[in-house]
């Protein structure tokens, strides 16, 4: 209820800022009481290692026009990430909303989820796990596709589905467990769409996670792959090229939109839509296409430009595409994501990004992209 009001009073991106701020605190100081590390030694996981994912993918910086990008991607070559497989003998209680693996009373199995150590991922609910009664559903085996930002499209593959392709890389067998997933990912269209063209060929055993239910397992496996998992993500996607989708008249040139009532847009859209049709972009919001259309139209596409934003995944089914620029917000955060960049890099795609400038409200979401330096880098990728 509080949510929804402070909801429609401030904007979304000030709200995310603020919850931000507040969590941080909160895990510095009280979580560390109520919820301490359930400490694992490193010879107890089935798999564990560490590695540099940009140099690992060899990605390429070297085609990027704007020096500032350029300096932001170069530091991610310093930048390492876990990939692992845990084991948990004995019981561990999954809760529902976040995912995370707790460990006798209180304790948090921080490997319960694949980027566990953020400021702004928030601890289960106090009052709930403490003293409210809860609704338990008691299980044998499982393996938690639970994860940060599982509802959002692009992590959907990455960091969910991901972790089947990597166990069956594994040898592990899969399908002797129950694969945990939260309902709202159930929910999605883009599950759906995978489980009934790819998935129900499996048999696989699901066990989907209602918002109000602890799941209890005696015997559980986590894992995370390293992220852009290459050897991952081509086994996993292998199978959508085999799905047959309907031929339409797809464009070849195409700039992602964002819709202003999403956390990220270009302010001035019309000035920046109007100078990509001139050079003969079609403007798509890519939320409101079904996922074969989205398939199909990645299938068709040769060069796009995009706000940073889960429509770009659709590249990994990108035949044709030649040419990437993904505009970005201005980084207040100190990075930019690396996402797109290494999924380039897998395709073969010329890449390239331009930094937008902020706007009077910088909490609204919006950014302003520069007609003239977007315009020089579309004349450079003709």
């Amino acid at each position: 209820m509080v949510k929804r009001v402070l909801k429609n009073i401030f904007p979304t991106a000030f709200l995310k800022h603020a919850f931000y701020l507040y969590n941080s605190l909160k895990v510095k100081t009280i979580d560390l009481i109520l919820f301490p590390e359930y400490k694992i030694e490193r010879d107890k996981f089935h798999l564990y290692r560490k590695e540099f994912p940009f140099i690992l993918n060899k990605v390429s910086i070297q085609g990027i026009s704007n020096k500032t990008v350029q300096q932001y991607m170069l530091a991610w070559k310093d930048w390492t990430q876990e990939e692992y497989i845990y084991f948990h003998k004995g019981k561990i209680t999954i809760e529902p909303k976040i995912g995370w693996g707790i460990v006798e009373r209180n304790k948090i199995l921080y490997y319960s989820l694949g980027i566990s150590r953020t400021l702004f991922l928030p601890k289960p609910e106090v009052f709930t796990w403490f003293l409210g009664k809860k609704k338990i559903k008691e299980v044998d085996k499982i393996i938690s596709l639970r994860d940060t930002g599982e509802e959002n499209y692009f992590h959907f593959f990455n960091d969910v589905l991901a972790k089947i392709y990597f166990l069956e890389l594994q040898s592990i067998p899969v399908q002797e467990y129950q694969l945990l997933i939260a309902e709202k990912v159930w929910n999605k269209n883009f599950f759906q769409f995978w489980l009934t063209h790819i998935g129900h060929k499996k048999n696989f055993i699901w066990l989907v996670q209602k918002s109000d239910e602890y799941i209890i397992s005696k015997e559980s496996i986590f894992c995370k792959p390293i992220t852009h998992h290459l050897k991952v993500l081509e086994n996993l996607f292998q199978p959508y090229s085999e799905i047959p989708i309907q031929s339409k008249s797809y464009p070849e040139k195409i700039y992602l939109k964002r819709n202003p009532k999403r956390l990220r847009f270009v302010e001035n859209a019309d000035e920046i839509e109007s100078l990509v049709m001139q050079y003969g972009f079609e403007v798509i919001d890519t939320d409101e296409l079904c996922v074969a259309d989205q398939i199909g139209l990645f299938k068709e596409v040769k060069k796009v430009i995009g706000i940073h934003g889960a429509g770009l995944t659709n590249l990994f089914f990108s035949i044709n595409c030649t040419d990437l620029i993904e505009l970005f917000p201005p980084p207040d955060a100190g990075y930019l994501p690396f996402h797109y960049i290494m999924v380039a890099s897998f395709k073969n795609i010329r890449y390239d990004a331009l930094i937008g400038d902020p706007t009077k409200n910088k909490y609204s979401g919006a950014f302003l992209v520069n007609k003239k330096e977007l315009e020089s880098l579309i004349i450079n990728h003709q």
